[in-house]
């Protein structure tokens, strides 16, 4: 390439030489041939528009560009983590609810676990401890966040897919439309074992896809169909949603006992047991009001340094105390 740049740095450089010479006031003799002049114009133009060719090489793309298309499997294996995160404190009032994941998990058959509930009743927790829990189980765990974004939920499936050893030439087969991307991807995640993937905030399940059958179709992105499991997190609680081969685990609010404990563990010195159980009852047992409540609380410099104190501003500093209303 090198040496075709530079015979045509030569062939330019006399073209401009030959135009520079003609328009001079004393143009050499062999100027006043009109066909030498017109012959060497037409070479020089030639040159100019092969030049796009040269550069992109026999059957090539332009200078700058990849050369072919980017394998989905590259795109799949690159961008963020896919570990589940890290759980700080210990999850109380679970315990049946992750027995039940826990015995899914171990269990032979795979299928889909829907934890469903309101806002602020810990899903995503109680998700990341069951993902620990099965790492220590030797288990491939894989954590993807729903992002109401059809697209980015493929290529973050497909990157599951490859993490769980699908091999880069199927996820290469479904960018060129030889296969379903998506089937492709369950195929694989039904012939191999040992893997939970958990998919986060799933509120808007109507939009998973891809295409516009419902969920409950079990041929778009969430299906219990794999010989692992696949775990959602999600505010929508119907069965109509979720289909007849999902299992749903319905979570309530902690009872008074386990929210107390929720908030000894991060406030051991704001009171007693009692206080603490008062306390979490005013909250209804929320686990995002308790953990908010038990930070500020730990937090020498806050104002209220107790249960009861707390409690008892709650009353006209609710919004300010729990940063909601």
């Amino acid at each position: 390439m090198d040496k075709w740049l530079s015979a045509l740095s030569v062939v330019t450089t006399a073209g401009l030489a030959v135009v520079t010479n003609y328009v001079t006031a004393q143009p050499p003799k062999w100027a006043e041939n009109t066909i030498l002049v017109w012959s060497v114009f037409a070479a020089l133009a030639i040159v100019l528009l092969g030049l796009p060719f040269l550069l992109r090489g026999p059957g090539g793309p332009p200078a700058g560009r990849a050369r072919g298309p980017v394998p989905l499997g590259r795109i799949a294996v690159s961008g963020q983590s896919m570990n589940p995160p890290t759980v700080s404190a210990p999850v109380r009032g679970r315990e049946a609810e992750l027995e039940r994941i826990g015995n899914l998990v171990r269990g032979p058959g795979g299928g889909m676990v829907v934890v469903c509930g309101a806002g602020g009743l810990g899903k995503t927790t109680l998700a990341a401890e069951a993902a620990a829990r099965a790492r220590s189980q030797e288990k491939k765990v894989v954590w993807i966040r729903w992002r109401d974004d059809t697209a980015q939920l493929g290529l973050e499936f497909g990157k599951a897919a490859r993490i769980l050893g699908l091999p880069e030439s199927r996820l290469e087969e479904a960018r060129t439309g030889r296969v379903s991307l998506v089937d492709a991807v369950w195929k694989h995640l039904k012939d191999v074992e040992d893997w939970l993937i958990v998919v986060d905030n799933v509120d808007t399940p109507s939009r998973v896809g891809p295409g516009s059958e419902p969920l409950a179709a079990y041929r778009g992105w969430l299906r219990p169909h794999g010989s692992g499991l696949l775990l959602v997190t999600s505010r929508d609680t119907t069965r109509q949603t979720w289909g007849p081969d999902a299992d749903l685990i319905h979570l309530q609010p902690l009872a008074d006992e386990a929210g107390g404990t929720v908030l000894l563990d991060a406030a051991p010195h704001a009171g007693t047991e009692n206080e603490a159980e008062a306390l979490a009852a005013r909250l209804g047992g929320l686990p995002l009001a308790l953990n908010a409540a038990g930070t500020y609380l730990s937090v020498p410099t806050s104002r209220h340094r107790t249960f009861t104190a707390y409690q008892e501003a709650l009353e006209s500093e609710f919004a300010d105390l729990l940063g909601a209303e």
